[in-house]
């Protein structure tokens, strides 16, 4: 099951897409599986299902944030610092929910709600959104 991790990071290939469109194509993709996460309501996912709507609010705010992120050439550099703040917070998420679908079972379950608290916590989007709005 390894091998299925390289598909819950931001790609790193070589792409006509540019790096802001990469990762809000790879924040779309974390949104559609958090999506069906809620839909299945799947019975091992009732104690962290009120963690995950938070985590799927804070991904959407991501994409939003990409989208009015400035891509003029004086303002490059923060946007690339920003960008990459960002993936930061999109690879983390991916590296839960791999955890979540293949490194779990009955017994870990119990950890994995303050792992996602944690997540979130570490990387809320309002703690963090002061800082960024400042810089655009």
């Amino acid at each position: 099951m390894e091998e299925l991790q390289v598909f819950f990071t931001v790609p790193n290939s070589i792409s006509t897409l540019s790096p802001k469109e990469l990762v809000a194509a790879y924040i779309d993709f974390l949104l559609e599986i958090l999506g069906e996460i809620l839909n299945l309501q799947l019975y091992f996912i009732h104690h962290v299902e009120d963690s995950i709507q938070p985590l799927k609010m804070e991904m959407k705010f991501l994409l939003i944030f990409l989208g009015d992120t400035p891509s003029q050439p004086t303002e490059l550099e923060t946007t690339k610092k920003i960008l990459a703040d960002i993936e930061v917070v999109a690879n983390e998420t991916g590296s839960f929910l791999y955890s979540f679908f293949y490194c779990t079972n009955r017994i870990s379950m119990s950890g994995m709600k303050q792992t996602l608290s944690d997540l979130l916590e570490s990387k809320s989007t309002e703690s963090q959104s002061p800082r960024y709005c400042q810089v655009v």
